[in-house]
């Protein structure tokens, strides 16, 4: 059973299969190669899966920065991602906007370029 285990059988196995399914099986190879990868940089350097936030923890850290008597100050407004993305792009847009530009300078350079005779 041993011998069927080693990478020299995986080799000749996949040396034996159609080229079609050894494309496959480099696909699947390096697929889950990159999610392995992908999972270690999320977990080690990102806490995905493992690091839990809850909403009553940031709300007291807010509290415990300043005293405020009226709670209504200390709140936080969240809106959707859909929402968060439409009004970037709606401030981005209104900023591109805001940009002076001449479209017929574009055109026109700083330098000129001559041909030396030899």
């Amino acid at each position: 059973m041993k011998q069927f285990l080693t990478i020299r059988h995986y080799i000749s196995f996949l040396r034996s299969q159609p080229r079609h399914m050894q494309h496959v099986y480099a696909v699947v190879f390096a697929g889950v190669i990159t999610a392995l990868l992908a999972a270690i940089i999320l977990y080690y350097d990102y806490g995905f899966w493992r690091t839990k936030y809850s909403r009553g923890d940031d709300l007291e850290v807010l509290s415990t920065k300043k005293d405020v008597t009226d709670t209504a100050d200390t709140l936080v407004t969240v809106t959707s991602p859909g929402a968060m993305i439409g009004n970037f792009l709606k401030e981005a847009g209104e900023r591109a906007r805001s940009i002076n530009t001449d479209t017929s300078s574009f055109l026109q350079g700083k330098v000129e370029y001559t041909k030396e005779k030899e």
